[in-house]
């Protein structure tokens, strides 16, 4: 069965807690890495852009590329275990 719940998006959620920057992000939401990072990625301001991003590595469940659209926001892969990745803005 499935349930449904209240959602707000990254960019949002930081805005509300008075967020002006962010160090690190570690997401680990089984799959739906892309659907949370994708908008944040396109609409957030550099000065929100945290330093380093640990997600799961999601790579075979995504419906859109993540690490590209990271790559692109100026990410590099840094480090690649068996079930994360994490990537470092250069």
């Amino acid at each position: 069965p499935s349930v449904r719940v209240a959602a707000r998006t990254l960019i949002d959620l930081l805005a509300s807690e008075g967020f002006d920057h962010v160090d690190a992000i570690k997401l680990d939401v089984e799959g739906a890495e892309d659907l949370i990072l994708e908008p944040f990625l396109r609409l957030a301001p550099d000065s929100l852009l945290p330093r380093l991003f640990l997600i799961e590595n999601g790579t075979g469940r995504w419906q859109v590329d993540l690490p590209k659209l990271l790559e692109r926001r100026g990410y590099k892969l840094i480090a690649k275990t068996r079930v994360n990745l994490a990537f470092e803005r250069v």
